[in-house]
């Protein structure tokens, strides 16, 4: 059994485009481990044919989206499709030329949240037990054992490294609704 979809592009270079229908191939496909796809190309003709074409997409026509940005604006999305296909004769009813160019453009920004480390955590105080897993030298020299347990609300010392990342995250921006215990997605 065969599937065939046979497409008809005026603006393209593909004219029939064939998947088989089976699992098991024929011979002349050889030893294929997925799927056979069999493309025909225009033939050519003592004639210049032409044609352009452009797809454009924004985003006038979407809807917000589920998670709706704080500011309450779409997220921007153009997107441009466009091509030219152009075939004709070199050598009349001999030899023949088929230009095909497709070109792609996109501008999107999808809606992000983030969790991002409260003031206080930024500091080293959590309001968990912390428990040191294994032994390191903090920003101040001095070095902290494995198996050290801070207490819920005791700031826990940082390495150098630490302390340069925290302080360089941005802070959160998302206030509404959020505790010090749940700061979930508070940063968009």
């Amino acid at each position: 059994m065969k599937l065939s979809i046979s497409l008809l592009l005026f603006m393209s270079l593909l004219v029939l485009f064939s998947l088989p229908a089976k699992a098991q191939f024929d011979a002349e496909f050889g030893r294929s481990g997925g799927a056979v796809i069999n493309a025909a190309y225009r033939s050519g003709t003592n004639q210049v044919h032409g044609s352009l074409w452009e797809f454009h997409r924004n985003a006038v026509l979407n809807a917000v989206g589920f998670f709706k940005p704080v500011s309450g604006v779409k997220p921007p999305l153009i997107r441009n499709q466009f091509g030219l296909a152009l075939g004709g004769p070199i050598i009349k009813d001999r030899t023949f030329f088929f230009l095909d160019y497709e070109g792609f453009r996109q501008v999107a920004k999808d809606v992000g949240f983030s969790t991002l480390p409260t003031l206080q955590q930024r500091q080293g105080i959590f309001a968990v037990d912390v428990r040191v897993p294994y032994s390191f030298v903090d920003s101040t020299g001095a070095t902290i054992a494995a198996g050290t347990v801070f207490t819920a609300g005791q700031r826990v010392p940082m390495t150098t490294f630490a302390r340069k990342v925290v302080t360089e995250l941005p802070a959160p921006n998302i206030t509404a609704g959020k505790t010090e215990t749940n700061f979930a997605n508070n940063f968009s």
